[in-house]
C-alpha cells in the first residue's frame, strides 16, 4: 500500500512538473504572458548573463513568426521553424550610462506554443543558442562577461 501511495504521488509530481515547462503562450491572457515572460527572462539573463541585467522598466515584448514579416530570425530558425512563433524580450539600457551597439542590455527568445527559453543574445552581440538543450553543453559553464562600455558622445 505505501508502495502504491508513493508511486501516486510522484506520478501526479511528474505530471505537475512536466505540466510547469510547457506553456503555450498563445493561449495565456496577456497580463499572464507578460509576467510569464518577464519573471523567466529574468531567471535566464541572470543565470547567462548576470551582469547584463537591467531592472529597468518597461521590457520590451514582441510576438514574431517566423518568415512572416520578419528581419531578425536567423537563417537556421528559418529553415527548421518557419511559420513557428516566438516572443521576444528585450531588456532596455540606461543610454546616459553605458552603450550597447546592438541596442539593448539583453534579449530572450521563447517559443510561443511552449514558453521555454531557447536563445539568449547580450548587448555585445554575443549570446547563447540552444539554451533549451543543456545536455548538448555538459560540463561547460556558460555564462557571458559583461564589459562597460561608456556612452557615445553626441
Amino acid at each position: 500500500m505505501r508502495t502504491l501511495i508513493c508511486f501516486i504521488f510522484f506520478a501526479v509530481l511528474s505530471m505537475t512538473v512536466y505540466s510547469q515547462k510547457n506553456t503555450n503562450l498563445d493561449q495565456m491572457k496577456e497580463k499572464e504572458r507578460v509576467g510569464y515572460l518577464e519573471k523567466n527572462s529574468k531567471k535566464v539573463v541572470k543565470q547567462y548573463g548576470p551582469d547584463y541585467y537591467r531592472k529597468i522598466k518597461p521590457l520590451i515584448i514582441k510576438r514574431i513568426v517566423i518568415g512572416v514579416r520578419d528581419s531578425i530570425s536567423a537563417g537556421w530558425m528559418r529553415r527548421e521553424h518557419k511559420g513557428q512563433a516566438y516572443y521576444l524580450v528585450e531588456f532596455p539600457y540606461d543610454l546616459n550610462y553605458e552603450y550597447f551597439h546592438v541596442g539593448f542590455a539583453a534579449r530572450v527568445y521563447f517559443w510561443a506554443d511552449t514558453g521555454i527559453a531557447f536563445q539568449v543574445v547580450f548587448g555585445n552581440g554575443w549570446g547563447f543558442v540552444e539554451i533549451d538543450q543543456p545536455e548538448k553543453y555538459k560540463d561547460q559553464e556558460r555564462v557571458m562577461k559583461y564589459e562597460r562600455q561608456p556612452p557615445k558622445k553626441q
